[in-house]
């Protein structure tokens, strides 16, 4: 007669339960997810049998021991492998060397989940550091590597690659595109941009100018008598902000005099004057980012500039805008600067989010996308 232990189960049992789990739950917490590439590789494992030759399990279909990726594993690999005769399941580590170049990022991640040694092979070792570098080049560029270690210096492996995505996301939520007038979506920013004529006597009170000067009051008028008139071309001055903000930033919008005289010669080329312009908008907002980075802001609010009184499309406006902060974010995605446009008309927000999301999509890639950008500009142009 068998005693019973006091979980209810007989020495015998006990006695299996210590030579060695059952073949279900091995398999189980092995996680053996089938495939072409899992039944070219059976022979390795020393399984003994193919897939389609093993025993049912007791317990059903042997899972991946890491549900997330099990999930995919089966819906995309092929069916699932059945568990089988007892054996070691070892992948060995040459195999996993031969075929991880022919991997993509999730059938690596997958294939890592499969036993710690296919995870030490593909994540933990000194050379899976150059297949994730490989990796990371293969989706977002050969730029990429020198941009995310600009934030995270030491991340190697997975982790550079994990750390390359989150900043693509981030991106999203640094350029926020808003619908409404400039005073109306201060609320969280340290500087607000003001456009201004390079003559400060010039100034009206109409517009995006007209109302942030009205918010700010007699402070900003007693700054502006201070300044040396005329300002510099494409010059940014950081004055008081009153009860609006810390600082407005005065921003000289006017276009540059060699501009103006290329703009009226009679054969100009098409072509090159777009580029003009959109290097004018975007040299005018590149140095106000700077200004804002140098006094030791991180928010900033903009109208956008050069659309009013400038009249310029916005289809120009919105490359330069996007431009000058999508290469601000790359040489500083650690200390970013987050930056909020308000755009009184619907189709300027309509152009700056698509612009926007234009960019994330080959987010390492930026002087690959202004160029076909502004080829096809110049051809609209044209």
């Amino acid at each position: 007669m068998l005693r019973l232990g006091r979980r209810g189960c007989s020495q015998e049992e006990r006695r299996g339960c210590l030579a060695g789990p059952p073949v279900a739950a091995r398999a189980e917490r092995h996680g053996e997810n089938g495939s072409a590439l899992g039944r070219s590789l059976w022979p390795l494992r020393g399984l003994g049998r193919p897939p389609h030759e093993a025993h049912e399990p007791q317990g059903g279909v042997a899972r991946c021991r890491r549900p997330g990726f099990g999930g995919w594993a089966r819906g995309c690999l092929g069916r699932p492998l059945r568990a089988s005769a007892p054996g070691p399941r070892v992948v060995p580590r040459e195999a996993v060397r031969l075929i991880r170049a022919y991997l993509r990022v999730r059938e690596v991640a997958a294939f890592a989940s499969i036993s710690r040694g296919c995870r030490h092979a593909l994540w933990l070792q000194p050379e899976a550091s150059a297949l994730w570098r490989m990796l990371l080049e293969r989706r977002f560029g050969d730029d990429c590597a020198e941009v995310v270690r600009r934030a995270r210096p030491s991340a190697e492996g997975p982790v550079l690659y994990r750390a390359a995505r989150a900043l693509r996301q981030l991106w999203l939520g640094c350029v926020e595109v808003v619908r409404g007038g400039i005073v109306e979506q201060v609320d969280g920013c340290e500087v607000v941009a003001c456009p201004v004529a390079r003559h400060l006597a010039m100034m009206v009170n109409v517009g995006a100018q007209g109302a942030i000067r009205q918010a700010v009051g007699t402070e900003l008028e007693r700054d502006l008598e201070q300044l040396p008139v005329p300002i510099e071309e494409l010059s940014i001055h950081l004055v008081s902000g009153g009860a609006l903000c810390a600082r407005v930033a005065l921003a000289a919008t006017e276009p540059p005099l060699a501009l103006v005289a290329a703009m009226r010669r009679p054969h100009a080329e098409v072509e090159r004057l777009v580029e003009g312009l959109v290097d004018y908008v975007t040299a005018l907002h590149r140095n106000l980012l700077n200004a804002v980075r140098e006094a030791g802001f991180r928010s900033l609010a903009m109208p956008t500039l050069c659309t009013g009184g400038i009249g310029l499309p916005i289809a120009l406006v919105a490359i330069a805008v996007i431009r000058a902060c999508h290469e601000d974010f790359l040489r500083h995605p650690s200390d970013f600067i987050r930056v909020r446009v308000a755009c009184f008309d619907v189709s300027h927000a309509l152009a700056l989010e698509q612009m926007r999301d234009e960019v994330y999509i080959d987010f390492y890639q930026g002087p690959v996308v202004y160029q076909s950008l502004m080829q096809a500009l110049s051809a609209d142009r044209a």
